[in-house]
């Protein structure tokens, strides 16, 4: 997302990778990269320089996951997240992470 502190978080991992800190990964944050083109992902990856590689952590998204996440997280269930999850569903997309290499 383009929020300040993802964008901080994700600058100090990127430092860390290039010091070879090891353990680094970088997670596609639902519900945002839901609206995003695996292109678009790709191109935001890119921004951080350094090398890539995806890496799938998760089966498809199952609507029995996202009630939980809509139990949990309720005050930030607003129609833009209902419509990621909708997106994510019929997709059938995955999470996932993003190591240097």
């Amino acid at each position: 997302g383009s929020h300040v502190d993802h964008r901080l978080v994700a600058e100090a991992g990127a430092r860390l990778a290039r010091r070879d800190a090891g353990g680094i990964a970088f997670y596609e944050e639902r519900p945002y990269t839901a609206y995003l083109t695996d292109d678009r992902i790709a191109h935001e990856v890119s921004a951080l320089g350094l090398p890539m590689e995806p890496r799938v952590v998760s089966g498809p998204i199952a609507e029995s996951t996202q009630r939980t996440v809509r139990r949990i997280y309720r005050s930030q269930m607003d129609e833009y997240f209902h419509r990621a999850q909708e997106i994510d569903r019929t997709q059938d997309r995955t999470e996932r992470i993003w190591v240097p290499g």
